[in-house]
Parts: C-alpha cells; sequence; structure tokens
C-alpha cells in the first residue's frame, strides 16, 4: 500500500468524525428552533414540547459520542486526531459546560414528564439548565459556524459527496437516530395523559407562564 494512500485512510477517520459532529449539530439546531418554539405557548402546546424534547435524546447522544470520542483519541494521543488540532482554547472551556447543560436539561425533562404534574421544583430545575444551555450553546453554535458552513459548501460542491470519510455512515447514523426519537415520541404519546389533562385544566391562568419565565430569565 502507497503512503499516500494510507495518509488518506488515516484522515478519512477524522473527516468522517468532524462531518458526523457538523450534520448532526446542524440537525440539532433545526429540532431546538422547534422545540424554542413551543416554550413560547407552552400550555397548547406542552405536548409538541415534551414530544419533541424526546425525539432529541437520540441525536443528542449521537453527538455527544462523536465529540467524546473526538476528545478521547485527541487526549489518548492517536496521531490523526493530534495532527487535526485542538479547537479554539474558548471552546474548549465551552465545550464540557455545552455537555453538562444538555445532560441537565435532558435528564430535568425526562424527570419532569415521569414525575406528572405539576413537579414544581423540577419545572425549576428544568428551567435554569435551559438557560445556561441556551447560554453556553450561542457561542458554541457562533464558535462553530464558520467551520460547520465551511463543511456544508464542500459538501455541496462536491455534489452530495464527501471529500473523504463514510458519507453513507454518517448518513445513515443521522438517520438512525432521528428514526429513533420519532419512535420515542410515538411510543411514549400515550403516556402524555397526565400533563394533558393537567394542561387542559390550567391552561387560561397559566398559559405561556414557562416561556414567560424563561424569556424574563434571559431578558435579565
Amino acid at each position: 500500500m502507497c503512503p499516500g494512500s494510507s495518509t488518506r485512510r488515516l484522515a478519512s477517520g477524522v473527516e468522517a468524525n468532524s462531518r458526523l459532529t457538523a450534520t448532526t449539530g446542524l440537525v440539532l439546531l433545526g429540532m431546538l428552533a422547534a422545540e424554542g418554539v413551543t416554550i413560547v405557548a407552552i400550555g397548547p402546546l406542552l405536548p409538541w414540547h415534551i414530544g419533541i424534547g424526546l425525539a432529541l435524546i437520540p441525536p443528542t447522544l449521537l453527538k455527544m459520542g462523536s465529540t467524546i470520542w473526538r476528545f478521547c483519541r485527541y487526549y489518548l494521543g492517536d496521531l490523526r486526531y493530534r495532527q487535526a488540532g485542538p479547537p479554539h482554547p474558548l471552546l474548549r472551556v465551552i465545550g464540557p459546560l455545552v455537555t453538562l447543560s444538555t445532560v441537565a436539561v435532558m435528564v430535568t425533562g425526562v424527570a419532569v414528564w415521569l414525575a406528572g404534574p405539576p413537579a414544581h421544583t423540577l419545572v425549576e430545575l428544568h428551567k435554569v439548565s435551559f438557560v445556561a444551555l441556551f447560554a453556553v450553546m450561542t457561542i458554541h453554535v457562533l464558535g462553530h459556524m464558520v467551520r460547520v458552513t465551511r463543511l456544508a459548501r464542500a459538501d455541496s460542491t462536491n455534489g452530495g459527496r464527501l471529500a473523504s470519510g463514510s458519507p453513507q455512515l454518517v448518513r445513515g447514523l443521522v438517520v438512525t437516530s432521528l428514526v429513533a426519537g420519532v419512535v420515542i415520541w410515538v411510543v411514549t404519546k400515550g403516556a402524555m395523559g397526565g400533563w394533558a389533562a393537567w394542561t387542559n385544566a390550567h391552561e387560561r391562568p397559566e398559559s405561556g407562564e414557562l416561556g414567560a419565565a424563561i424569556l424574563t430569565r434571559l431578558a435579565w
């Protein structure tokens, strides 16, 4: 095997990891935007808020997995990832905060759903963790936007084919995570009766309360 071919094969693994992280990140950004819309009118849109939140779990785990994989390979001395280099120092600090706040949002969200209404303490924890995630995620997204855009442009100029890596694997993993999220949403839809009934009973006085509280915190 010629050295050039070996080098390209080694680099393709890093490239595939980068593209998997970037693609999953863009998908999550769209899903989080949809989740944000439900916050504005959390009363009538609460079933959608819960459903999208549960559907977010598989792609979120996929992105965390790809990021943690790169982190581990880099600090374990993998030459391929060492040559690719680390992210900007600020993003290296923000990264763990994004992961921790994401886990906090997911865990508290699932806990609220399982506990049933009114779950005041858990709801407050969910609000606080969301505000923290919003803050660090804003920096995270802005810091990676140029690189993600460059990868997307490279894909489009190559007719949708990756210059290196495994496009079928990347797309397959992303699609599988989305399908898994939809399955979770559909399977758990029947278990939202408690929150649906509580929402109907409190819709007028409390509709939009969570959204207003979060927007107020963000304004601070």
